[in-house]
């Protein structure tokens, strides 16, 4: 039994692309965790839960979407609970999240949290001010209580927010 046909012919090295590789010098470089990060991606892909929050949550304004934000959270969750600190100094580095979201090392960072804050700050600014006009205008109470309410879904939409 033979492992090549007689009748093939040979290829010889400098028509073939190809590199020489000593396996015996090889190392592995940065290994990074993949099964379990693309399992819960996949679950989460399949309770459909890309579509729900990127229709609540996302917004044109941002650099980052926020729904894959969340996504890297709950990943994070799901297969080793830590931190948000703990994700942006160790273990986004550590994992293929990023191929897997398709996105770079800023999803984690630092400031990407510092902006968050920056946001809620500014909804609260947008709600105290609202808040301080209602009182000045409103004299009866349910009335108050009513557009209250209705200034506080406005301060929440993301849409609302220009």
């Amino acid at each position: 039994m033979e492992v090549f046909d007689a009748d093939q012919t040979v290829v010889l090295e400098s028509e073939v692309d190809s590199i020489k590789v000593k396996l015996s010098q090889m190392q592995l470089c940065r290994p990074r965790s993949f099964g379990n990060c693309w399992l819960a991606c996949q679950l989460w892909q399949e309770l459909g839960l890309d579509e729900f929050w990127q229709e609540r949550i996302d917004d044109s304004r941002s650099d980052i979407p926020w729904s894959k934000v969340l996504k890297l959270l709950v990943v994070n969750r799901l297969t080793d609970s830590a931190s948000e600190f703990y994700v942006h100094r160790q273990w986004f580095d550590k994992t293929a999240m990023d191929e897997l979201l398709s996105t770079d090392y800023w999803i984690a960072s630092k400031d990407r949290r510092a902006k968050e804050r920056a946001m809620r700050k500014y909804r609260l600014r947008k709600y105290l001010a609202g808040l301080a006009k209602l009182r000045k205008n409103c004299c009866d109470c349910d009335k108050l209580f009513e557009r209250l309410g209705a200034l506080k879904q406005q301060a929440e939409r993301p849409d609302v927010l220009t």
